[in-house]
C-alpha cells in the first residue's frame, strides 16, 4: 500500500484545496480541489486525477485525514474521518476528471482542523 499526502487545507465546513502530489511520481492531483462537510455524517472532496506512468495503478482510495496542526508536516495524531473508494484502477496515460466524490464521516469532535488527503492503491 502506497501512501502519499495529496494536499493540506483549513477545515471548517466548505474550504479551498491545494495540490502537492499524489499517489508515487505518476499519478497526480488535478485541481482546483475543494472539500465540503455539509452534515455531520458525510464529506464531498472535488478532486481529480491523472496517471503520466506507463502502467495502470491498483484500485485508487482518497484517504482523509483531520488534525489540530497548521502544517502536514507537523501532524502527529491526525485522526482518519473517511476512506473514500475513487477507481478500480487508472489505465496509464488516462484521467479522472474533477468531480465530486462524497463519502461517509466520522466527526474528529469539536474544534478547528486542518484536513488532509492521502492517496493509496489498494489491493
Amino acid at each position: 500500500m502506497k501512501h502519499v499526502i495529496l494536499f493540506s487545507l483549513g477545515f471548517i465546513l466548505s474550504l479551498p484545496a491545494m495540490a502537492d502530489s499524489g499517489v508515487g511520481p505518476d499519478v497526480e492531483l488535478v485541481c482546483p480541489c475543494s472539500y465540503e462537510s455539509g452534515s455531520s455524517s458525510s464529506v464531498t472532496p472535488r478532486v481529480g486525477f491523472v496517471n503520466r506512468g506507463s502502467t495502470a495503478t491498483e484500485a485508487l482510495v482518497l484517504g482523509v485525514y483531520a488534525h489540530e496542526e497548521e502544517h502536514f508536516f507537523e501532524f502527529e495524531n491526525a485522526q482518519r474521518v473517511t476512506d473514500i473508494p475513487i477507481t478500480s484502477s487508472l489505465s496509464d496515460g488516462s484521467e479522472i476528471a474533477i468531480a465530486d466524490f462524497s463519502g461517509s464521516f466520522k466527526p474528529p469532535g469539536t474544534g478547528s482542523y486542518h484536513v488532509n488527503f492521502s492517496c493509496y492503491e489498494s489491493s
